[in-house]
């Protein structure tokens, strides 16, 4: 084995294992806004950190590496670190990507998008009874009464808001803003549940299956989607029961 390929692997896991990351979260239905920008940031200060040092995964090769054998196999073409220069490059092109894919995300997307301004909803949050100028208030002693509540800090922000009101004692002080919030948390950040909508929908309705209708199409992926991932965790006796008990013929499993 050459020395040079199994370096870049080593480099490449590395590299792979921090971009995974945004990749997953990106993919995830509860994803908002402030956590894609820390990911983002996170990852960037972790690829330029790997520009001047090496990642784990290479510094243990580097570790292990016995002069040219490496786990009882002798490398070829060994070559000192600093003769290898595509980390630099590869991780520099990785950050310019990111920097040109995320770059909406810098802070004045706030003031130049109108779907996080109120006034953009504003016939909506007079529907509702939602007093705006008030709301403005209640976000201040909202943020306070969240960071004086240690238990708070653990809850991801769309489980938190929900605590808040429904649960919470103090929720009628601030049910002006939580119109806002709960407003704006029906925006979109990523669109992976539509593309896994559409990738169930194809494996479903397949060429031996044109004709299924739209009400059984969508209990078949209903079912697919939000039904068990494993086959031991699905118990049918419930769905046995209502197909045996609800039917509009009489049953006759013995014939």
């Amino acid at each position: 084995m050459e020395y040079k390929l199994i370096w870049f692997l080593h480099f490449m896991r590395d590299i792979l294992n921090e971009i995974s990351k945004l990749s997953l979260l990106l993919q995830r239905e509860d994803v908002t806004l402030p956590s894609i920008m820390i990911k983002v940031q996170s990852v960037q200060l972790a690829l330029s950190e790997m520009m001047d040092n090496p990642g784990r995964n290479l510094q243990r090769f580097q570790e292990e590496l016995n002069g040219a054998v490496y786990k009882e196999h002798t490398l070829t073409h060994v070559v000192a670190q600093n003769a290898l220069t595509q980390e630099r490059r590869i991780t520099q092109e990785l950050r310019d990507c990111l920097d040109s894919r995320f770059s909406s995300l810098q802070e004045p997307i706030y003031k130049s998008c109108n779907i996080f301004d109120h006034h953009h909803f504003q016939h909506i949050l007079n529907n509702c009874g939602c007093d705006v100028d008030a709301a403005f208030s209640e976000w201040t002693e909202l943020k306070l009464h969240v960071k004086n509540n240690p238990h708070f800090r653990v809850l991801h922000p769309l489980s938190l808001w929900q605590r808040i009101s429904q649960e919470d004692v103090e929720r009628n002080n601030y049910s002006n803003i939580m119109k806002v919030i709960h407003l704006t948390s029906v925006y979109p950040l990523a669109n992976a549940s539509c593309e896994r909508g559409f990738s169930t929908m194809k494996r479903v309705k397949s060429d031996w299956r044109c004709i299924l209708g739209n009400d059984t199409m969508d209990m078949l992926m209903r079912v697919k989607i939000e039904g068990p991932k494993k086959q031991a965790d699905y118990h049918p006796r419930a769905a046995v029961n209502r197909w045996w008990m609800s039917g509009q013929r009489q049953r006759r499993p013995q014939n």
